[in-house]
């Protein structure tokens, strides 16, 4: 805190004056940062969302938009485009998700300190601001946005003057889009017009409903980390019938990219041994795609990953395409990959180390359902999070492609948080929750933490540090003849884990049977599914509860929840969670849920 303060004389005092809705146009002439329709309606949205009127104003540490007008005299509009600039710089335009009144403090901070700026440019992309911002560091933000504003560094506007070519429309908004490449120079790097079209063109042949990356997104350490692990953990497993699946469903939605990919004039070919035509940069091949319409595709048979005893062996990809690529027989794990450069990497114009790989994933994701998004998860995310923040994570950061450890190409999945966690195109199903919540209609008030996630208790006879539902029928859950004829011989029965929800109405109430140990994990709220309310209509193509939860899974949920007449707020969890918190106190355990006994009723009857 005495660092906080002391900074404040290095700080423009904000003024007092507040703008409304109708103040964010912004000046797109004189601000190189504009606000646009996009920012004013979501600016609309959350003040509806809080009750607020369009023109009253609002706390500037409490508002995800609006901000104190500037006394910036080179632009009046400075500070009210900056926050906004620098919110979707944050990964978050909604005051009641992960980031909270963090992200608010943090934004005020730093605008605070830039707003004497004449010209910021790409300013928000100078290296150690956007580390500082990145990582969420209040001090460091506001320190280097301070030596921003003194000169102190170059701003990156200076750069761009010695851009000496352009790639693509408009750079992705808060993506580093000036890489300077050896032997090329400066080029600065934008979304690609045709691979969005041909994007979608895919999606509608496939049958996906598409959705494109909207911002460029920093890497969430958190995510990360739980990724590398996953994948660390996760076994090769590709007989197992859920992986097959997943991994059918990718194969089936991939090929109608790589036929738009060929239909927009892109030409893949694959690389020779010892040569890569992106030697100075892998950004090269995105200018290989823009300038030229050709690709160079690293070729499967060239390995699948750092470990030469790993065996990918029943890995459904590896299979023989019947699709040719540069006119040679490809698989399907080769037609993945160049439709991931083009998709993911050359369509919004971004790069291949952590944080473009982290939004090239985002990209891609967005072509795909939630089921066939598992297995993507595998094969992107997860190796990737891995090699940047695995065991070997600090020296492949910064290595070379030759010392960089590469993860095994297993054949698995990873919890269904991995792959949907952090995903701007969940951005609307957050949001929703939160609309719910703040109405009162979602019954979770008091089981909300500060930082947005929805706690639950588990409870165990025995001590453990990971709830995992491949247990699912070892203790009392599963005991229950109604949970036995769902479960046994049913190949749409999800395994699930049982949690009581700590809500401030209605809240669980455990019945005795197993257990007197306590355990609490914390969960995405929007990842779990109101069953009562229904909120996608997914009950309608369910034949029954057990299909119910399975269509549920391959959406994309975690599990979920709902009110029982007996024992409270309960919720069933698909994936296994690390346990957050443990509770000594003696306390009953869960058993089973008795709501689930007939397929032809209500899951709560």
């Amino acid at each position: 805190m005495a660092e906080q303060t002391s900074l404040r004389q290095f700080i423009p005092e904000p003024t007092t004056s507040l703008m409304s809705v109708e103040g964010l146009s912004g000046y797109t002439q004189q601000n190189p940062l504009p606000v646009d329709e996009r920012d004013r309606q979501e600016a609309a949205r959350e003040l509806s969302r809080r009750g607020i009127t369009a023109q009253a104003p609002v706390p500037s540490n409490q508002s995800v938009m609006a901000a104190p007008t500037s006394i910036n005299p080179f632009n009046p509009a400075f500070r009210e485009t900056a926050r906004s600039a620098l919110n979707d710089f944050f990964g978050g335009s909604n005051i009641a998700g992960r980031e909270g009144y963090r992200t608010g403090q943090l934004v005020d901070t730093a605008v605070g300190a830039m707003d004497f700026i004449p010209g910021v440019g790409d300013a928000v992309g100078v290296g150690d601001l956007r580390q500082s911002i990145g990582s969420g560091d209040l001090i460091g933000t506001a320190i280097d946005t301070t030596a921003l504003a003194a000169g102190m560094i170059p701003v990156v506007g200076d750069a761009a003057a010695k851009v000496i070519k352009k790639i693509g429309d408009k750079p992705l908004r808060g993506a580093p889009s000036t890489p300077n490449i050896p032997n090329v120079g400066t080029v600065r790097i934008g979304q690609n017009p045709e691979a969005e079209a041909a994007a979608v063109r895919a999606t509608e042949a496939a049958g996906v409903p598409y959705t494109s990356l909207r911002r460029y997104v920093q890497v969430n350490p958190e995510i990360a980390s739980t990724a590398a692990r996953e994948y660390d953990i996760m076994q090769h497993t590709p007989d197992d019938p859920v992986v097959a699946s997943a991994y059918n469903r990718m194969i089936e939605e991939m090929m109608p990219q790589y036929d738009a990919m060929l239909e927009a004039g892109v030409n893949p070919y694959f690389m020779k041994p010892g040569v890569d035509p992106y030697a100075n940069s892998p950004y090269e091949a995105l200018i290989d795609v823009y300038d030229n319409k050709r690709l160079a595709v690293f070729p499967s048979v060239e390995g699948f990953g750092s470990n030469p005893n790993f065996d990918p062996g029943g890995n459904p990809l590896l299979r023989d395409s019947g699709r040719l690529l540069g006119g040679q027989p490809a698989t399907y794990n080769d037609i993945f990959r160049a439709v991931h450069d083009y998709y993911g990497h050359a369509k919004p114009g971004v790069g291949f180390r952590a944080m473009g790989e982290e939004n090239a994933y985002q990209s891609h994701a967005g072509m795909f359902s939630p089921e066939a998004r598992r297995a993507v998860a595998s094969e992107t995310r997860g190796q990737n999070s891995f090699l940047n923040f695995g065991p070997y994570g600090e020296a492949n950061r910064t290595a070379n492609i030759e010392d960089t450890i590469f993860a095994d190409q297993k054949t698995g999945l990873m919890p269904r948080y991995v792959s949907e966690a952090g995903l701007v195109i969940n951005d609307d199903k957050r949001q929703r929750f939160f609309d719910t919540l703040q109405a009162g209609e979602s019954g979770l008030q008091g089981a909300i933490t500060d930082d947005g996630k929805l706690r639950l208790i588990h409870y165990s006879p025995r001590e453990i540090e990971r709830i995992d539902p491949e247990r699912y029928g070892r203790n009392l859950s599963g005991r229950t003849r109604a949970e036995q004829n769902r479960a046994r011989g049913n190949p749409d029965f999800v395994k699930r884990s049982y949690y009581g929800v700590p809500a401030s109405q209605n809240p669980y109430r455990p019945e005795s049977g197993v257990g007197r140990i306590s355990y609490e994990i914390e969960v995405e709220p929007e990842l779990m599914y109101d069953l009562r309310a229904d909120p996608d209509n997914i009950r309608s193509k369910a034949k029954g509860v057990t299909e119910y939860e399975k269509l549920i899974s391959n959406s994309g949920y975690t599990g979920y929840y709902i009110d029982d007449s007996k024992l409270g707020k309960v919720a069933a969890i698909f994936d296994p969670y690390d346990v957050k918190k443990v509770y000594t106190v003696p306390l009953v355990a869960i058993g089973a849920l008795g709501m689930m006994g007939k397929e032809d009723q209500q899951p709560d009857s």
